[in-house]
């Protein structure tokens, strides 16, 4: 795998980019990653799951960034700022996905500074996340200073079914 380049998409792009984000997200639930869908994800579903994150983008409503290289999307995240008066600070982070061919070399950390930078373009500086307990993505979260906030035992499932607890991580981007 070579560098790769990450950068906020728009609607258009989010729409064409579909069959190979629906490749990515299937390729993390068939590997265990617990990404909110069971294994094995059927197409349609996951490709109705990015059509309507191209919608969300498109509404404002969301942040879409992606990571390329020479392969192709070889990651993703998304920020999403909670739509609410009486939270004008928060956003929530989702789907960090890296795809098998690009993990271990630092995508995921910069996807997740990707993120954050992002979250600040929005005037959003306080971020949560959840994820599976114990897992990859739970190690790069405190690693890059994301304060574990509690973890729920059995709150959710991963993508093989089995039950796992819920890790919920937050982080104040600005003093």
């Amino acid at each position: 795998m070579g560098a790769a380049f990450i950068r906020s998409i728009g609607a258009e792009e989010a729409r064409a980019a579909v069959p190979d984000l629906t490749a990515l997200l299937i390729e993390a639930a068939a590997g265990g990653v617990e990404v909110s869908f069971l294994a094995p994800v059927p197409r349609d579903k996951a490709m109705r799951f990015w059509n309507e994150v191209a919608e969300a983008v498109g509404a404002g409503t969301r942040v879409l960034l992606v990571a390329e290289d020479g392969g192709g999307i070889a990651g993703t995240v998304q920020v999403e700022p909670v739509r609410s008066e009486t939270a004008p600070r928060l956003a929530s982070v989702a789907k960090l996905i890296v795809a098998e061919r690009a993990r271990r070399a630092g995508l995921g950390a910069a996807l997740l500074a990707a993120a954050e930078r992002a979250a600040l373009a929005a005037g959003r500086d306080i971020l949560v996340l959840d994820t599976e307990e114990h897992s990859a993505a739970h190690r790069l979260y405190l690693r890059a200073g994301w304060t574990l906030l509690g973890a729920i035992p059995d709150a959710t499932l991963r993508g093989d079914g089995t039950p796992c607890a819920n890790a919920v991580f937050w982080k104040r981007l600005r003093p």
